[in-house]
């Protein structure tokens, strides 16, 4: 299991064919020589992303001379072609094709549609892509377009994809310079939704753990209506977005909705040996789900380059942990005979289910505190069991036996820990047996209660009123694959949705509480239950109505009859009145 990676980012170039190229030669060699010396075991070189600006002028010779470069730049680092994500920038345009159409293509593209319909219109395209045929040609012969890449339907995108050992890395290399011509500004250019789109769709069907996005351009180039378009589609789906043009190191995260992607620029690689060329290394650690971004640029007056300091984030892998809590919880205590006390807890905190982690507070013992607190406050074995979580969720086809058995010293390390904690503090060791506890009646681990501790601890969260952590539980329970412990906690959601003071969730557990009468399992209780929700909020209409319903069903049952007599008494409901009256039930 691959869990560490890195990948280059390069940039604007600018090569060129004709005059000196000893300047060129000089900055490019040090880049060259420096990048494997940067380079780390512990986070091997998987590819490299080139943003752009290959040639100056987007002529033949221009890319000769770059083929000859990236050709030496992979047989330094021992990557082969297929592992070369490249786009191409405003420089790989040749302005002097198809000026006129161009202009009249870009005075003519001001929405959605109007791009969506050159976009699709192939003879027009193809001409106006005559102006990157040799950024083309030149991708076409230096890259190897083995199984794992596909071109998107308009023929402006590629999507490669990379199974790094059971982890999937997906590159979208879009293209944001296929309208660039002299007069671009901030504002002016165009990707084209329909691009991205397509390019996402072909990344779907990979189920990527990583997904990174290439454009020459940073999105604030993009016209507004595009801007805000291609932002939207890619943020939710995209975990590193790269780009290049502006010549300068810059991280940020990108906002979409709820939705944060990582955008990560490059400077320019290469403009002359006196100019402070620049690169970077991304370092990826799948279990810590962080991010570090080095940045090295070069000293002219030394001709070598050196390191800034480095920007680190959060970047959690998508994915989903396949196994069950309980099954989490077994399978630790199998596999390693030292976390047999604390599997349920340990099992919750993989999962989710549990928030609560020892920290250090520079206290004589550890205290309780949740996980989500920042690196500086947790023990080395708490956080490298943690990143246990990550794995699960990306090597998810794993077996768990094998998955523990490669993580048996740091489980062992965790267990150990948590233990001499609790020999030295009775404060501690009693937290710990609670959490425990809870732990095993959440996740419903022993064999002897099976389903009916899941259904118990429901029922204690509501008898205590303990509303929140019901709701907590509940949430998750209502997705049990056990057909009792799923009926019983979307009752007790509806319930506890109906408790709370915010009208927001008090709708949604009326919602929920008619949703239940649908279900084939639906009780008396339930239709109580929902003619309650729905006095509650006004409708007292239809809370006679299912009143009514469930004297159908249930005519003689005390407690509801009970109910309806109440109901008939305080809102005068004269349908209630002769029902109740009609002959067959108990008054």
């Amino acid at each position: 299991m691959l869990d560490k990676i890195s990948w280059l980012h390069i940039s604007d170039f600018h090569f060129r064919a004709s005059g000196d190229g000893f300047s060129q030669e000089v900055s490019c060699d040090a880049l060259i020589r420096d990048i494997p010396s940067r380079l780390s075991d512990e986070f091997p070189l998987q590819f490299i992303v080139v943003t752009g600006d290959i040639a100056f002028s987007g002529k033949s010779g221009e890319y000769g001379v770059a083929a000859t470069f990236f050709a030496s730049l992979l047989d330094t680092l021992s990557l082969d072609a297929g592992r070369l994500c490249i786009v191409p920038g405003n420089h790989d345009v040749d302005r002097g094709i198809q000026s006129y159409l161009h202009e009249g293509v870009r005075s003519r593209l001001d929405s959605h549609w109007e791009v969506d319909k050159f976009l699709g219109h192939d003879a027009e395209r193809s001409q106006l892509m005559e102006r990157q045929a040799e950024f083309r040609a030149f991708r076409n012969q230096l890259l190897v377009d083995g199984p794992g890449t596909s071109e998107t339907s308009e023929g402006l995108a590629l999507v490669r994809r990379f199974d790094l050992d059971g982890f999937r890395v997906c590159v979208l290399e879009l293209n944001s310079a296929w309208l660039s011509g002299d007069k671009d500004r901030p504002g002016g250019l165009l990707v084209g939704e329909r691009q991205i789109i397509d390019a996402l769709m072909l990344a779907e069907d990979f189920d990527p753990h990583l997904t990174v996005a290439l454009t020459h351009h940073p999105t604030d180039w993009l016209v507004e209506f595009d801007r805000i378009a291609c932002t939207n589609r890619l943020v939710p789906q995209v975990d590193v977005f790269h780009s290049g043009h502006l010549h300068m190191h810059q991280a940020s995260v990108m906002l979409a909705a709820s939705s944060q992607c990582l955008h990560s620029a490059a400077g320019s690689s290469h403009q002359t040996r006196h100019y402070k060329n620049s690169y970077n290394l991304l370092e990826y650690h799948v279990g810590d789900g962080t991010c570090k971004i080095r940045q090295f640029e070069y000293r002219t007056d030394a001709g070598v380059f050196q390191e800034l300091p480095s920007i680190e984030c959060e970047l959690p892998p998508r994915g989903e942990i396949q196994a069950t809590p309980s099954e989490i919880a077994n399978v630790l205590r199998e596999s390693v005979p030292e976390a047999e006390p604390y599997a349920g807890y340990m099992a919750a905190l993989l999962t989710g289910w549990k928030e609560e982690v020892p920290i250090d507070l520079n206290a004589d013992i550890p205290t309780f505190a949740s996980k989500r607190l920042g690196p500086e406050y947790q023990f080395p074995e708490v956080s490298h069991f943690l990143r246990i979580s990550n794995l699960l969720k990306i090597f998810n086809t794993v077996p768990l036996h094998e998955m523990f058995t490669s993580q048996e010293a740091v489980i062992r390390g965790f267990a150990i820990f948590l233990s001499i904690a609790a020999s030295a503090n009775s404060e501690f060791a009693g937290f710990l047996a609670a959490l425990e506890l809870q732990a095993r009646k959440l996740l419903g681990v022993d064999s002897t209660e099976g389903t009916s501790y899941q259904i118990q601890y429901l029922e204690e969260l509501a008898n205590g009123g303990e509303f929140d952590e019901l709701i907590d539980t509940a949430v998750r329970y209502s997705e049990s694959s056990d057909d009792v412990v799923r009926i019983a906690a979307k009752r007790r959601l509806a319930l506890a949705y109906l408790q709370q003071d915010d009208p927001e969730i008090r709708n949604e557990g009326s919602e929920l509480a008619f949703e239940i009468l649908d279900e084939d399992w639906a009780e008396c209780s339930d239709f109580v239950v929902a003619s309650v929700a729905a006095e509650s909020i006004g409708d007292s209409n239809l809370s006679e109505k299912i009143a009514l319903r469930a004297l159908d069903y249930w005519p003689s049952d005390p407690d509801l009859r009970a109910y309806c007599r109440s109901f008939a008494m305080q809102r005068g409901s004269q349908a209630l009145r002769e029902r109740l009256s009609e002959p067959g039930g108990t008054n």
